[in-house]
């Protein structure tokens, strides 16, 4: 809560070092059937994604003995990473890592990410982008004027995914973008420093 009492909209922040504690939390809305005339429209809610302060990591490519998944690689602070499958991913995400042994439902809605900056990078985007590659063969995806959705590689990524992008003008987010005027106000519980609701998606399955 700001110093003079008043709660103001969650993406307006004021308070020194409040990024330490800030998360990010996208969510994503389907629209299917929107481009077949003879199909009604109809709107689903996909898992969420879940973006917490750490070095790059997706609680989806680990297993339940610590170890990832998949092979990645990617190119971060001058240097390429590599994840690779089948080796120990060391503290990565080891608390929420924890919670899902203990509590699995609590994540059933979520998948859980971390980076070092507080909204989603071009690198977790990309990771974002394959996976949904794999679930709808075309689709158009709306989001506002984030950085990492301009990046070379993100753009040949959604060329190979078949995703059309369509982005909202900068300074129109608050008035045309769904999860922010319909669901971060009703999140914020007068907070000032809450979650950031950014993307959703409309796709349509080949």
């Amino acid at each position: 809560m700001p110093e003079d009492g008043k709660a103001r909209h969650m993406t307006v922040r004021k308070q020194e070092k409040a990024d330490r504690y800030r998360i990010t939390l996208e969510t994503h809305q389907l629209v299917t059937g929107f481009m077949n005339p003879d199909e009604v429209p109809q709107g689903h809610c996909l898992r969420s994604i879940l973006i917490v302060p750490g070095a790059h990591a997706d609680l989806d490519n680990i297993t339940p003995d610590g170890k990832w998944k998949e092979n990645e690689e990617y190119y971060y602070n001058g240097q390429w990473r590599k994840h690779v499958k089948d080796m120990s991913v060391g503290r990565a995400l080891e608390s929420w890592r924890k919670l899902r042994e203990r509590e699995p439902h609590l994540l059933r809605h979520f998948r859980v990410m971390s980076q070092p900056a507080s909204n989603c990078d071009g690198i977790i985007m990309s990771w974002i982008i394959k996976s949904q590659s794999r679930q709808y063969g075309m689709s158009v995806w709306q989001r506002d004027c984030l950085g990492a959705a301009f990046t070379d590689e993100n753009v040949k990524a959604m060329n190979m995914a078949h995703q059309i992008q369509a982005t909202i003008a900068p300074g129109m987010t608050s008035a045309l973008q769904l999860t922010d005027t319909d669901v971060s106000h009703q999140a914020s519980f007068g907070i000032n420093e809450g979650p950031s609701m950014s993307n959703y998606i409309l796709g349509f399955s080949s």
